[in-house]
């Protein structure tokens, strides 16, 4: 039976036995306080809409490297979107905030990749000169890291992440507050909201019953989880968590998912000997708990498409050209101003590395690589001689 390696995380059967190691409110830092959102999106509507109130024409900072979707609540509320450089490594270009950030700016967007926090040294001085700019720090794909470096999330107003890229829930985002939570009227009966997690949590089943068994369709978990990610495209407002989301994340060993990730990155990170393929981050700071093994290469599509035929799913975030795969790259994002971000956009993808694999899936993984790169050098060697050959 082939190895599948990647793609969303699956539930195990016996995850209605699992007991709470204890409330996930108790990793919250000291004087915060925060509110169990549906999903990320809706946490950032919340901010914009009830907290802040924006109004028509005011502008928002945001990185130049986001997915399409992410503009939307912005755009929902009439904000002026502007975006400033990023470094190759997907860090902060502090330089270029400094430009950009003007009285008129009410919204600093921070977004912290794939588990690595952005230098936030300068920005305690922009908060002082611009008081009625307010920060949000989106740890979406950090979200385990905040529990091992304490400064993540202390310099915005508002923090928020999305439980389900580390753990399987069906929906869930932790929006957290430092400064005075608002009232609001909560309406959790939404059929659409329902209709969202009930999908995700289906899906999850069928997927832990297909991976173990074979005894159903690969197609059936898929077309669920497609069918989910559709519906969020419409939303409900404000709805909370859902009740199976707020059972599940009390009861999962976030230290043991931290160093397992930890060690599997670690792993690939000593073992790499790609020339064709590296890795977008030199080191693994000890207060980092990755995501993924992020790397760039200029045979992303090849390599990504060989690696799928041998059960190795790598995600790309976020893609340059539409391949019916993934989330795009906003296209708000200019070419010729932001040429580092489309060209991240067009290399990188994410190797699987998460708390469902050890060292087996990491060779695997290795050792499949190692046969596409040997297929490319051969490649490039046989098409270079029969230019030769043509001259």
């Amino acid at each position: 039976m082939q190895m599948e390696i990647g793609g969303d995380l699956e539930l195990a059967w016996n995850h209605f036995l699992w007991k709470r190691h204890y409330r996930c409110e108790n990793f919250l830092p000291e004087g915060r306080s925060a509110i169990m959102m549906s999903n990320g999106r809706v946490s950032v509507r919340l901010i914009l809409r009830h907290i802040l109130k924006v109004k028509r024409g005011e502008e928002v900072l945001l990185p130049a490297y986001v997915f399409e979707g992410l503009l939307t609540p912005f755009r929902e509320s009439e904000m002026e979107i502007t975006f400033y450089r990023l470094n190759p490594d997907l860090s902060l270009d502090l330089n270029d905030i400094q430009k950009k950030i003007n009285p008129n700016t009410r919204i600093l967007y921070l977004l912290h990749y794939f588990g690595f926090p952005q230098p936030i040294n300068g920005l305690e001085k922009l908060r002082q000169q611009y008081p009625s700019c307010a920060i949000i720090e989106d740890i979406t794909q950090s979200y385990l890291t905040d529990r091992l470096d304490q400064t993540m999330g202390k310099l915005g107003d508002f923090a928020y992440f999305v439980y389900m890229k580390y753990v399987p829930v069906p929906d869930g985002s932790l929006l957290r507050f430092n400064r005075s939570m608002p009232d609001i009227d909560w309406n959790n009966r939404q059929f659409k909201h329902f209709l969202y997690y009930s999908s995700r949590y289906l899906a999850m089943n069928l997927k832990n019953l297909y991976l173990h068994t074979r005894l159903i369709p690969k197609t059936w978990h898929q077309r669920l989880f497609g069918y989910a990610a559709r519906i969020l495209e419409t939303y409900p407002m404000y709805a909370r968590m859902s009740w199976i989301s707020s059972r599940l994340v009390d009861t999962f060993n976030y230290d043991q998912i931290i160093e397992i990730r930890r060690n599997n990155y670690e792993y690939l990170s000593k073992r790499w000997n790609f020339d064709q393929i590296i890795p977008l981050f030199s080191s693994l700071p000890s207060t980092v708990c990755p995501m993924g093994f992020v790397v760039l290469t200029e045979q992303r599509d090849l390599i990504r498409n060989e690696l799928s035929k041998s059960g190795i799913y790598c995600p790309v975030h976020w893609q340059a050209i539409n391949r019916g795969d993934g989330n795009l790259l906003s296209r708000s994002i200019d070419r010729a101003e932001f040429p580092v971000s489309w060209d991240i956009a067009s290399r990188i993808m994410m190797i699987p590395i998460d708390q469902r694999y050890r060292q087996k899936e990491m060779d695997y993984i290795l050792f499949n690589l190692q046969r596409i790169c040997k297929q490319l050098r051969y490649s490039l060697v046989k098409d270079a001689r029969t230019i030769q050959v043509g001259h």
